[in-house]
């Protein structure tokens, strides 16, 4: 596949601060790339970077193999932090100026607007939208200069689950239509129903890079109760084949090393008089992994 984006070593020094520390990674054409960690991880700076909102201390990153970098940027459409709009004029007033800004045809916008399901409220003042109408209209500003790589700075932040569910819809439209798209968020469950690869960030350092589908193909999960909790969750931390033992939501969750199975674990456990009343195997989730990966 097609590498679109290159970014080796990649720092930015805040003066004894690294909120971006020595980053590299690389982005394939038609990916919707996650960059996933708790605020503070350095995902907007990282951005920002990218983008030429901001000047990295060192290293590199190359567009579009290289590309002069002013020309690459009209390859981009971008969504970082909380955008501007005027709240007295229309969703298609606003389009007009941004497309005179980015000197894109004005006929675009009842194209962007919908694709984001807007055009119906195209004459409706910014300030009668909901948050989740207002985060679509920006993402319709970003797409006004058709670009191949559209790059959302938390873009599902603040929103209700139905204006989370527009969004995630939105980016999965984008992709099947051909754009290359790269995603900060913090929520894990939104990575991972919409991410092909994600990069992991903690406190401006890389824990873990790959597809979401290796991270989360590791070993065996199992969840399981008991009469008694605290004896199951004592016994099963004593099993040799057992690792990574908590106790969440009133279950008790374990992952089992390869050479070990669920109906070996439950024998284990009614010999240590542990009276197992529910053992399922469950699918293994982006937040556990993300958990680990913290508290490593």
């Amino acid at each position: 596949m097609e590498i679109l984006l290159e970014v080796k070593n990649l720092k930015k020094i805040y003066g004894r601060i690294a909120a971006v520390n020595d980053i590299s990674f690389s982005v394939k054409k038609g990916q919707v790339f996650g960059l996933l960690g708790p605020n503070g991880s350095g995902k907007t700076t990282l951005l920002g970077c990218l983008t030429g909102i901001l000047l990295p201390s060192s290293g590199s990153f190359d567009w579009f193999g290289g590309a002069d970098f002013d020309g690459a940027r009209k390859r981009l459409g971008a969504l970082i932090e909380t955008p501007n709009f005027f709240p007295y004029l229309s969703a298609a007033k606003n389009l007009e100026i941004i497309a005179k800004i980015k000197e894109c045809p004005e006929n675009r916008i009842d194209e962007v607007l919908k694709e984001v399901d807007l055009f119906d409220r195209r004459n409706d003042a910014f300030k009668t939208f909901s948050l989740g109408m207002k985060q679509r209209l920006a993402i319709a500003a970003a797409l006004m200069n058709n670009p191949e790589v559209l790059i959302l700075d938390e873009p599902t932040n603040g929103l209700d689950p139905q204006g989370i569910n527009e969004i995630r819809n939105l980016i999965i439209k984008q992709q099947q239509a051909g754009k290359t798209i790269i995603l900060a968020s913090h929520l894990l469950n939104e990575v991972e129903k919409v991410c092909t690869d994600v990069v992991i960030l903690r406190k401006g350092n890389v824990l873990q890079h790959g597809r979401v589908s290796d991270i989360l193909s590791g070993k065996l999960r199992i969840a399981v109760s008991a009469d008694n909790m605290e004896l199951l969750q004592s016994k099963l931390s004593t099993l040799t084949l057992v690792e990574n033992v908590n106790l969440k939501d009133g279950m008790v969750y374990a992952e089992l090393q390869d050479n070990a199975n669920i109906s070996s674990i439950n024998k284990s456990l009614v010999e240590a008089g542990v009276d197992v009343n529910h053992l399922v195997q469950v699918k293994t989730d982006l937040e556990s992994e993300f958990l680990k990966l913290v508290q490593k």
